[in-house]
């Protein structure tokens, strides 16, 4: 019967510890939830496929960090009009008509880097293409987030034919928020290292 008593009084002790370290996170996810995280997704990928020699000026102007000084606007309008360019930019558009899930799940990150981080600023995001360099699919700074989204247009594309499995795993929708993070956590511990 003693016994008895104190397995009653650790499982009622356990069960309230458990209930308030829930309550605890709970309360700390609530603050997060109502932390101001807006934005916008800007698609240069898409700006870039519908753009003409013409829009090129604006485009440099409205993205300058996107075009080297070294390379010419001869080279750069040969590159709007290749059709193997023009093929990744449709397959990157049929597979991302818009972004409302990498939209929510980016939200969800900049507001819990901005709990856990008063300094953290709202970056700008920007969607691209580079020419499937897998080891680039995102950078992260703390102004800039891009995401090259022919790097996640799923494991059995078409383009992906001549690249590893074990990477190609990894480049789906599923897997922009893992790496923008990915990039964040980096810059945090290269930070603290100092």
């Amino acid at each position: 019967m003693f016994y008895q008593m104190h397995i009653r009084i650790y499982i009622v002790l356990i069960l309230g510890l458990t209930l308030v370290s829930c309550n605890e996170e709970s309360k700390v996810e609530n603050e997060i939830a109502n932390i101001e995280a807006n934005f916008i997704i800007e698609r240069f990928d898409k700006a870039f496929f519908k753009a003409s020699s013409k829009d090129l000026p604006q485009l440099k102007q409205a993205y300058p960090f996107l075009f080297s000084k070294h390379v010419p606007d001869s080279i750069l309008l040969k590159r709007m009009n290749d059709p193997l360019l023009n093929e990744l930019l449709v397959e990157v558009d049929k597979t991302y008509p818009n972004l409302l899930n990498t939209k929510e799940e980016l939200e969800g990150l900049f507001k819990h880097l901005k709990y856990y981080d008063q300094t953290f600023k709202l970056p700008r995001v920007i969607t691209l293409t580079n020419d499937i360099d897998y080891r680039n699919k995102t950078i992260t700074t703390d102004s800039l987030v891009l995401i090259a989204l022919d790097n996640f247009l799923g494991s059995e594309h078409m383009f992906y034919e001549n690249i590893p499995n074990y990477l190609t795993d990894n480049m789906g929708e599923s897997q922009i928020i893992t790496n923008v993070a990915e990039g964040y956590a980096k810059n945090y511990v290269f930070q603290s290292s100092r």
